[in-house]
Parts: C-alpha cells; structure tokens; sequence
C-alpha cells in the first residue's frame, strides 16, 4: 500500500503540488502538474494556494 509521507506543498513557480509517496520502505518524490488538477480535477485557472491544495487532497 502506498501512503503519502510529509505535507505535499506547492512549487516555488507554482506549476505544480510535490508530494512523497511510500511504499515498501522507499520514498519516491512525486509532482502533479497544476495542469493536471485544472484539467482532470476541475480546479479554476489562477486558483489560490489554498483552493490548489483543497482540489489536491480532494484529487
């Protein structure tokens, strides 16, 4: 089972949420590009930091 470790948190330049991700022992650094969440999870173009982070843990 994978599991997510830490705060996923928005990048600097805003393109994107960076998340880790642990299964097995190992963590594996991950990254969804806003785009994705614009285009598969609805989020609003230009939204917040804090509507960006909603629509991801919601995603």
């Amino acid at each position: 089972m994978e599991t997510v470790e830490g705060k996923p948190q928005l990048l600097a330049n805003r393109r994107g949420v960076a998340f880790g991700l642990v299964s097995q022992n190992s963590t594996v650094e991950c990254v969804i590009a806003i785009a994705a969440l614009e285009i598969h999870f609805w989020l609003e173009p230009g939204a917040s930091e804090a509507r960006i982070m909603k629509t991801f843990q919601n995603g």
